[in-house]
């Protein structure tokens, strides 16, 4: 065993980078181990993991050191900081650099094949300072250099110093208007459920939100484990949506700043709407509260709660516009909003409202405690508990796509699983859609200053645990995923929200089935 060790600590000094692909290799490719088998543990210095956390860190954002290592000694963290213009020069050489170490601490004990994780601090870099380092692992008589042999192939995270020193900007406008597909035509095909045409709503909607703050939000520690809502960004109040609370009364109203607002939910088709219903928050009357109205493709549709009995007015909430009764091909006013998880959302906006329930159904709906009803049904993609009129074998039933809601250009792109920045153009408005966590959103690419379109690219620099993006001027400035500039000549400027929902590809194909159909990062 001695010899092995050797050996490959000779190899480890010759070829570092090799032998880590090795010792990652053996790790990948350890065979079946079954549960009741107790395996051997091997002995001699070996390096499983490392790396940085946040794996990109920012200046001015702490961050650690970390590897898992097995028979180590002592793991120590060579660096230094450079400017980012010394870092962009030709012929940089990270060799010539002087280096500061740190020695890493063991954090855990020893697991069950022999590895311990190992973890330090680092110095807080300064604006527009770079990292380089790399990172050694020692044992009596041996030592491992991770994952390069010297400075001269050491890791380089860039200095993209995010200092945020200007009011968030609320969103603007599109340059142009997109038209509703607001034609009735369209809809009478045969796939609305009867209670969309009824005049009877037996839903309990939310008409009298109780709103905590983060700390006081307990509805995120529900019993069903769903941690997912809709997050909403308005007149400079942050709001989250629980689908804990979505999945069982689908539409909730609420004033919003000047706004009298309402969110739908439709669990069917995994869709959400936020939308201003025109009524005028200081005086509510009693008919004047949306609610669920049935079903169209299996899509939610929504209504006035006894406006008109007898001949109701259905708005179905992916065509976004009145289908029957008074208000016919009536367009409903989009508001900026995305799904995301409640984790990213309270990260990104730790001031945010979260809406606990309605104060007058607390007793009927015990929220915190009630499971997922519909866990099973968005598991299965051959399930569908409504009919549709329009089907689609491009993608399965219930992947995911962003849907943007192009009026009569509508377009659908596949949320893959990994990030993509993907340009393209809906109703003659140049749009950019960013895929990060989970998230999608769509945003007009439109310089704020020329009015030229724009193309974005990722970047190594992040923000509040995101990555943000840079666009392709002459002076490009860096920019959130929810379009906010937070460095460069644009810095404090917005982009405007195009509307789009996230959504299952069978719901979106069966009301839009003339739908653009675009494969993400090919635009």
């Amino acid at each position: 065993m001695k010899q092995q060790v050797r050996a490959f600590n000779a190899l480890a000094r010759r070829s570092p980078l090799l032998c880590l692909a090795f010792l990652l290799g053996l790790v990948a490719c350890g065979g079946d181990d079954q549960s009741f088998r107790v395996l051997p543990v091997e002995r001699g210095l070996s390096v499983r993991e490392f790396g940085l956390s946040p794996d990109d860190p920012s200046p001015l954002q702490e961050a650690v050191a970390w590897v898992t290592a097995r028979d180590a000694s002592a793991i120590l963290l060579h660096f230094t900081g450079v400017s980012q213009t010394e870092l962009s020069k030709p012929g940089f050489d990270p060799g010539a650099l002087s280096y500061g170490t740190l020695a890493l601490s063991a954090v855990s004990e020893e697991g069950n094949r022999g590895f311990r994780r190992w973890e330090v601090k680092l110095p807080i870099r300064g604006d527009g300072e770079a990292l380089v380092y790399f990172l050694e692992a020692q044992a009596e008589g041996d030592s491992l250099l991770i994952p390069a042999g010297g400075a001269n192939e050491s890791l380089v995270v860039s200095a993209q110093p995010i200092v945020i020193d200007f009011e968030w900007p609320d969103w603007p406008p599109l340059s142009q208007e997109i038209p509703c597909a607001g034609d009735s035509r369209r809809v009478l095909d045969g796939a609305e459920d009867q209670a969309t045409l009824a005049g009877s709503f037996p839903f309990e909607d939310i008409r009298n939100p109780d709103w905590r703050r983060v700390g006081g939000g307990s509805i995120l520690g529900n019993a069903a484990g769903v941690t997912q809502g809709v997050g909403v960004e308005w007149e400079g109040q942050y709001y989250f949506f629980p689908l804990a609370i979505m999945l069982w009364n689908e539409v909730s109203n609420q004033r919003m700043g000047s706004l009298q607002t309402a969110l739908s939910y439709c669990p069917l088709t995994d869709t959400a709407l936020l939308f201003d219903t025109g009524f005028d928050p200081d005086n509510l009357g009693k008919a004047m509260f949306y609610t669920p109205a049935g079903l169209f493709n299996s899509n939610l549709s929504v209504g006035v709660k006894g406006r008109t009995l007898i001949e109701p007015s259905p708005y179905n909430q992916m065509l976004g516009f009145a289908f029957a009764g008074p208000d016919v091909n009536r367009c409903l006013r989009a508001l900026p909003s995305y799904q995301v998880d409640s984790s990213v959302w309270i990260r990104l906006h730790p001031e945010t409202w979260i809406l606990n329930g309605d104060t007058k159904l607390a007793e009927e709906f015990d929220w915190v405690r009630r499971d997922n009803p519909y866990s099973l049904y968005w598991r299965f993609h051959e399930e569908l508990r409504a009919p549709v009129a329009h089907e689609d074998s491009r993608l399965k039933n219930k992947e995911h796509v962003l849907g943007i809601l192009g009026g009569t250009d509508p377009v659908a792109i596949p949320m893959s699983r990994e990030d993509f920045v993907h340009h393209t153009s809906v109703a003659g408005i140049d749009v950019v859609v960013f895929l990060q966590s989970g998230i999608a959103i769509a945003l007009e690419r439109r310089h704020p200053l020329t009015g030229a379109p724009m193309r974005f690219s990722e970047t190594r620099a992040m923000f509040r645990g995101l990555r943000l993006y840079r666009d392709d001027s002459s002076e490009p400035s860096l920019w959130t995923m929810e379009g906010v500039a937070v460095s460069g000549p644009l810095k404090g400027r917005r982009l405007a929200w195009v509307p789009s929902m996230s959504a299952f590809w069978f719901a979106w194909y069966a009301i839009y089935p003339e739908t653009r159909f675009e494969l993400p990062g090919e635009g």
